[in-house]
């Protein structure tokens, strides 16, 4: 895990508060991204990345 830097993982994964996630999800939308895998052992999590992605009306 030391051999990977912060930067590295910031750049890869959506981490933080959900607004930054938000955001960051936002970016990644207008950049053209077109898939992403969502990982995460809590519900909340999976429903906000659901929400975001507009397969739910609530983002």
């Amino acid at each position: 895990m030391a051999a990977v830097p912060d930067e590295f993982i910031d750049e890869a994964a959506l981490l933080g508060p959900k607004e930054r996630i938000r955001k960051r999800y936002r970016d990644w939308v207008d950049a053209g991204f077109t898939g992403l895998t969502v990982g995460a052992n809590q519900d909340e999590a999976v429903r906000f990345m659901a929400e975001l992605a507009g397969l739910n009306q609530r983002a």
